[in-house]
């Protein structure tokens, strides 16, 4: 005959078995709401990794001034708010980080730091001389490396990992030097679309139809007043030698009626390769070159040489005043140079107004 239960023993099984319903309930909540919680970080990590942006980093210290290659760089993934504003995220944003010679010859950084050339297969160091140049012995001779235009070099000194960005490098051609100076002029005639960081060169345009290459493939600057860009301002940095070259061209123009100094924009400057210089400075200006003691001895050399090969177009420019007297012709330079003053003298005022 089947026992049967007493109603203590039947209240305790029944409030066992709500219990067990109870846990086994919050047990699923529980383990829903972890669930849940899972799916939402899971979904966040998604997120933020799909967010995520590629950086280029630096392998390795560099100095100010180091030439750059790209076995000195490497990817790294960041979160998209951790990124530097204009980061890049690849060698190739840049023209071109394989550093080599105008005859192609590679030039790469080991594992020491030590900058190397591949010529023919063997490898050569480099050493930099007090001139900034940088040089390699070879075959019992020093050879002086001559760069292509977008050989990259470091503004400032990096620490290994930093993402870098476009503004702390600069093409060599460009690099900072003693004598590199930012210098204004109000006298060139500009295009109408001119805008600041467009690539230009100067040039000198003669009456009788004669073009002349002053300074080539040159970044501007162009002043602002008000907000608004000025008009007929530019600013260029310049070296000892270009800022000679200009001051010698710009006597030109005002010697001769009907001459121009205008500048013309670089379609595609990452591309296109700078213009030869072609203006030749008269003799007095190259004699002042000569004593100027700001002057390298080799940009000294290399404007005689320019002078005495292409004497013949430095015959076209002066042929264009000859017939001029001397009184007139410093009559012209000192209107043109008062001109320049006053021109200076309002921007300066429109800018400290604030107009």
């Amino acid at each position: 005959m089947a026992s049967t239960m007493n109603p203590l023993e039947r209240k305790a099984r029944a409030s066992f078995i709500k219990g067990f319903f109870i846990a086994l309930l919050i047990g699923i909540l529980i383990i829903a709401f972890l669930a849940l919680q899972l799916f939402n970080k899971i979904t966040e990590e998604k997120k933020r990794l799909a967010s995520q942006k590629t950086v280029l980093v630096l392998k390795k210290n560099v100095s100010s001034g180091e030439l750059l290659t790209s076995n000195m760089f490497t990817t790294l993934k960041v979160d998209a708010e951790m990124a530097p504003t204009g980061s890049v995220d690849s060698v190739s944003k840049f023209n071109r980080f394989m550093v080599a010679d105008l005859n192609g010859n590679e030039i790469t950084t080991l594992a020491d730091g030590t900058k190397v050339i591949t010529v023919n297969g063997q490898q050569y160091p480099l050493t930099k001389d007090a001139n900034g140049d940088y040089t390699y012995a070879f075959n019992g001779q020093s050879v002086k490396v001559a760069f292509g235009e977008s050989t990259f070099v470091t503004k400032i000194s990096l620490g290994k990992g930093t993402p870098i960005i476009p503004d702390m490098v600069t093409v060599i051609s460009e690099q900072a030097t003693n004598d590199l100076r930012e210098q204004e002029y109000n006298m060139i005639a500009l295009p109408s679309d001119l805008k600041t960081d467009d690539t230009v060169d100067v040039r000198l345009r003669l009456p009788n139809g004669a073009d002349y290459v002053v300074l080539s493939k040159k970044k501007v600057k162009v002043p602002e007043a008000g907000g608004n860009q000025s008009y007929s301002t530019v600013s260029l940095n310049l070296n000892e030698t270009e800022i000679l070259l200009m001051s010698a061209a710009i006597i030109d123009y005002y010697k001769i009626q009907g001459s121009k100094i205008y500048i013309n924009k670089y379609t595609d400057p990452g591309l296109q390769k700078a213009s030869m210089l072609t203006y030749i400075p008269s003799e007095d200006a190259l004699r002042v070159i000569n004593k100027d003691p700001n002057q390298l001895a080799k940009a000294k050399a290399a404007l005689v040489e320019l002078y005495q090969t292409s004497s013949e177009f430095r015959k076209q420019i002066d042929g264009s005043y000859a017939g001029t007297d001397q009184t007139t012709l410093n009559g012209q330079v000192s209107a043109g140079t008062t001109s320049e003053v006053n021109t200076q003298i309002n921007l300066r005022k429109q800018i400290m107004d604030g107009k």
